[in-house]
């Protein structure tokens, strides 16, 4: 579908917004279509990828929600995706993995502010 929406197939973006819109415990899929966006040059699409994925998956746990997170600094969307990573971070339970990617993350937002002052 990617191959398709880079020719400006409306079909396939709609496609592309059908998946991230699955129920997906694992959140992978939501995290894929923003990334697939985000190489299109597209953010906007991005956002509501992920937007998508949210509300099918409003249980997605920390983890899933910091690989979205980390989705949406791929694709420029880093507003969105400080918002996404503060909710993965308040979740309980969150692993000594999941906390080291956040705050990686979260340096990696800093420099990108840091570099466009």
């Amino acid at each position: 579908w990617e191959q398709q929406a880079r020719i400006g197939s409306p079909q396939a973006r709609g496609a592309l917004m059908g998946i991230a819109g699955r129920p997906d415990p694992s959140g992978a899929s939501g995290a894929q279509v923003v990334r697939a966006f985000g190489r299109l040059n597209d953010r906007a699409s991005a956002v509501g990828a992920a937007r998508a994925a949210l509300l099918a998956n409003p249980r997605l746990d920390g983890a899933a929600r910091t690989e979205l997170a980390a989705a949406l600094f791929e694709a420029q969307a880093q507003a969105e995706a400080e918002q996404l990573l503060a909710t993965a971070e308040a979740q309980p339970n969150l692993s000594a993995e999941t906390r080291r990617q956040a705050t990686f993350l979260r340096e990696l937002a800093a420099v990108g502010r840091a570099d466009r002052r």
